[in-house]
Formats: C-alpha cells, sequence, structure tokens
C-alpha cells in the first residue's frame, strides 16, 4: 500500500468515527441554530458552517468527554463571529425584575383567590392541558426573548444540559446562567399569561 493510499485510508477513517459521533446531535444542533438565528435558512448555513469547523479540528476533541456540549460551544462561538461581523446588535438584555420574575401559577393563584367566581384554580391546570393551550405560542414566546435568554432555555429547558456545561458552552458564571434562565422563564410565563387572558383561557365557563 503507497503512502497515498494509507493517508486517504486515515482521512476516512476521521471521517467516519466524525460522523459516528457526530450525526446524532445534528437535529439537536438545529435546533440551537434556530433559537439563536431565528430563521430556517441561516440556521442551516450555521450547522454546516460550524459541522465543518468541527471536523477541521476533530483531533482537538478529547475522546470520552461531551461531544454535544463541544459541537455546541463551536456553533455559538461560529454564530458569534458573524453576529459580531454584521455589527448590527438589535437586542439586549432585559432587566426588567417585575416580568423576569413573573410566574404563571402563582399569578393564577392571585386571580383565583381574587375572582374565585371567574378564574380557574392553578391545581386544575394539568400539563397536558398546558400543552394543549399553548401549543406553538411556547415556541413564538421563545423567539421573542433577547437571544441571551433563548439561549440558555434551550440549552437547559430543550436539551437538558446541566449548568456547568452551559457554563462552559457560553463562557460565562454558573450564576449568570442561573440568572438568566430565572430571568428567561419569567418572560416566557408573562407571555404565556399574556395570551390565556386575551384568549379566556383560565376564565371559567359561565
Amino acid at each position: 500500500m503507497g503512502k497515498n493510499d494509507k493517508s486517504a485510508g486515515v482521512k476516512n477513517q476521521k471521517a467516519d468515527q466524525f460522523q459516528a459521533l457526530v450525526a446524532e446531535h445534528l437535529d439537536a444542533l438545529y435546533g440551537f441554530a434556530l433559537s439563536l438565528t431565528r430563521n430556517k435558512a441561516k440556521a442551516e448555513d450555521l450547522v454546516q458552517e460550524s459541522v465543518l469547523k468541527a471536523f477541521r479540528f476533530f483531533h482537538q476533541f478529547e475522546r470520552g468527554t461531551h461531544i454535544k456540549a463541544w459541537l455546541f460551544k463551536i456553533l455559538k462561538n461560529t454564530f458569534l463571529t458573524d453576529w459580531r461581523r454584521d455589527k448590527r446588535h438589535p437586542e439586549s438584555l432585559s432587566m426588567d425584575d417585575e416580568e423576569s420574575n413573573f410566574s404563571f401559577y402563582v399569578e393564577a393563584f392571585r386571580q383565583s383567590k381574587a375572582s374565585p367566581q371567574d378564574y380557574l384554580p392553578p391545581e386544575s391546570l394539568h400539563e397536558q392541558d398546558m400543552e394543549q393551550f399553548f401549543g406553538d405560542e411556547i415556541m413564538k414566546a421563545m423567539e421573542s426573548l433577547p437571544m441571551e435568554f433563548r439561549e440558555v432555555i434551550f440549552m437547559c429547558d430543550v436539551q437538558g444540559f446541566a449548568y456547568a456545561d452551559i457554563a462552559k458552552i457560553l463562557n460565562i458564571p454558573i450564576g449568570t446562567v442561573r440568572s438568566r434562565l430565572a430571568r428567561g422563564r419569567g418572560m416566557l410565563q408573562k407571555h404565556l399569561w399574556q395570551y390565556a387572558q386575551d384568549r379566556g383561557i383560565l376564565k371559567r365557563s359561565a
């Protein structure tokens, strides 16, 4: 076997190993990219660019470590590079404590106590009912959040990353992860509460 054949064999082996490790995470990567870009075409481009970059630096990946977190970090860094290059940053962190500390269930409890004849008590709201009530509205609410909140909620509540992994991916302290999660979740709940109010979802039928 010639030198060129050996080199080709090594490259093919590397490509097979990479594909085997990465394939199962492509959907998660696309979901993360979509949560960042809020645009399907841009999300697809971001995933493609990130996967190519990951393959290029695959020799730096430590076998046995969390490849999903490694891929997410590459995608986030790739996104930030493009984002900074664009020089348009329309989003900024919201520091509205009233909004970020909002709780759907606390408000439902407060309203049901204030007007028991009008509002359903919070204990009557089951998880399956919530999903039926809101459906795609949850995704719309997610898309309305600033990027810093969308990304931590997606990684924690959708993908199940631990706080420590999220902190490493985003290069922020764990305390900041917790703070952004709390604020983001509060903003989501307030959005859904307003939606429920507008649609009369929580009110008793006459």
